[in-house]
């Protein structure tokens, strides 16, 4: 039993958690050995190979196959007698027309939630793509505001400025030349 708990860890990280309820089933009656038709109640249990038929049988060698003997190698397991329904199945009764109401009125209430729900997420899919579609509305405003001042800087005459600021509004003239291939001959 160790080994096998080991080997199904090895296997199974979370290990075989029930031990407990395995051990519980193991020791009830119907998984104790029954002794077949033939087979003496002492006798190892194993099937042996009978020589001249093919067939496996229980116990013994010696033990022949009587053709006259029913079959009766069921699963002994206990099973409960069914009651019989006193009512009659024709009409329904009160119980079970409340419970068929009550079936219809949640599947009904249950279809109006899975509607609602897949109202609310085409609602939130149309303010993703609006928010979307102004976010990239904003981008192209900011590109076009940004490319309007810096045409307006480029083009501004420069014969004005003093011998100080005129390399550095020459560099910034020339960028703004190079982001846009514009010619620049200054």
């Amino acid at each position: 039993m160790n080994r096998a708990l080991k080997d199904f860890q090895s296997k199974y990280p979370s290990g075989f958690h029930l031990v407990e309820a395995w051990e519980v089933v193991n020791k009830h009656d119907k998984w104790t050995p029954v002794p077949l038709l033939g087979e003496d109640s002492g006798s190892s249990g194993q099937k042996r190979k009978s020589s001249d038929s093919g067939n496996y049988n229980a116990g013994t060698l010696g033990t022949e196959f009587n053709s006259d003997i029913p079959y009766i190698n069921v699963d002994p397991s206990p099973t409960r007698p069914r009651k019989k329904d006193k009512r009659p199945t024709a009409s329904p009764t009160n119980s079970e027309t409340a419970l068929t109401e009550k079936l219809s009125q949640y599947t009904l209430m249950k279809e109006a939630k899975q509607a609602r729900a897949i109202e609310l997420l085409n609602i939130k899919k149309k303010r993703e793509e609006d928010t979307i579609a102004l976010v990239a509305e904003q981008r192209e405003a900011v590109k076009q505001l940004l490319y309007d001042r810096d045409l307006e800087t480029f083009t501004k005459p420069h014969d004005h400025a003093s011998p100080e600021m005129l390399p550095f509004i020459l560099v910034r003239k020339r960028d703004i030349a190079k982001k846009y291939n514009w010619p620049c001959n200054f």
